[in-house]
């Protein structure tokens, strides 16, 4: 075979392999191609066992409309290999039909964080891989961001006592202590701090309701649903619910210690004390004008 015929025949070859590669193409038809453009976490401080709220965006960058369907989302991913298909996230939404090039900002119901430190969060769309796409390698995201204790949040709860009353009161608001202690003194004698509480909701807290009664003048703390519900149906008459006091917890967790309760059938008030050894001396030396009720709720000292 002459040199001529050798490279006529590797042309013929190339052209046939180019035509088949074209004619392929062609044939392909055009897809959608999803991708998470970005992730956004909340604008507030982040802190663990508070709701954190993700902003995602969405967009098809393929040449075709598709469903996207949902985008599921991962708060504490902990392996090095991003999220894979059929993977289910930690919470989702819906995220439906895209044009070809459309973006859509998707946003995700808020989640209790339960780390605190370095989380990683990921993201990824379609995750069950049920739209054929042009490309199915790129359809997740991951970012990092820092979460603070949740300790950071708590906030000291002041009590105050009545020489006048018989009672006492507590308070976490700064402003509403300090609007005690500079217009009446005379009532009410500022204490210091009992112990510390949340003055929002974080996971695993309850709420500590708040009723005040103009007729014993004074004011009552439940954690109790069926006792705050009680009251407001049979008792509103004595007692106006104030709502929220701020946020204690339900049962003894390490770091939080028994905030006792009792009632005094002579004053006709309520007494909260986190002291092992002021309720000891009520029990042993008060007993007559304060009866013991248990443990109320759990705070930190």
């Amino acid at each position: 075979m002459s040199r001529c015929s050798t490279i006529s025949w590797v042309k013929a070859v190339w052209l046939a392999f180019a035509l088949t590669v074209t004619c392929a193409a062609a044939a392909m038809p055009p897809l959608p191609d999803f991708v998470v453009e970005s992730l956004a976490v909340g604008s507030e401080t982040i802190v663990q066992g508070r709701p954190l709220a993700v902003t995602a965006v969405v967009k098809n960058q393929g040449s075709a409309a598709g469903d996207a369907r949902h985008l599921d989302v991962w708060y504490h991913w902990t392996n090095d290999v991003a999220p894979v298909f059929g993977d289910v996230g930690d919470s989702w939404a819906l995220v439906g039909r895209l044009a070809a090039g459309e973006s859509r900002s998707v946003v995700l119901p808020p989640q209790y964080l339960d780390h605190a430190g370095t989380n990683r969060l990921c993201a990824r769309i379609e995750f069950e891989n049920l739209v054929s796409e042009s490309v199915n390698t790129n359809n997740h995201l991951c970012i990092e961001y820092v979460a603070k204790p949740a300790g950071t949040l708590l906030s000291p709860v002041h009590r105050f006592w009545s020489p006048i009353y018989r009672g006492h009161f507590f308070t976490i608001s700064e402003n509403e202590k300090d609007f005690l202690i500079a217009n009446s003194s005379k009532d009410w004698h500022y204490e210091g701090i009992a112990y510390h509480a949340y003055p929002v909701a974080i996971y695993g807290s309850v709420p500590l309701y708040r009723f005040w009664s103009d007729r014993y003048r004074g004011h009552f703390f439940t954690i109790s649903e069926d006792e705050k519900n009680h009251i407001r149906a049979n008792l509103g008459h004595d007692w106006t619910y104030e709502g929220v006091a701020y946020y204690v917890l339900p049962a003894l967790e390490s770091g939080v210690e028994p905030v006792f309760r009792f009632w005094s059938p002579r004053y006709r008030h309520h007494f909260f004390t986190i002291s092992e050894a002021e309720k000891d001396h009520i029990v042993d030396a008060l007993s007559d004008d304060w009866q013991y009720e248990g443990v109320a709720f759990h705070a930190w000292p």
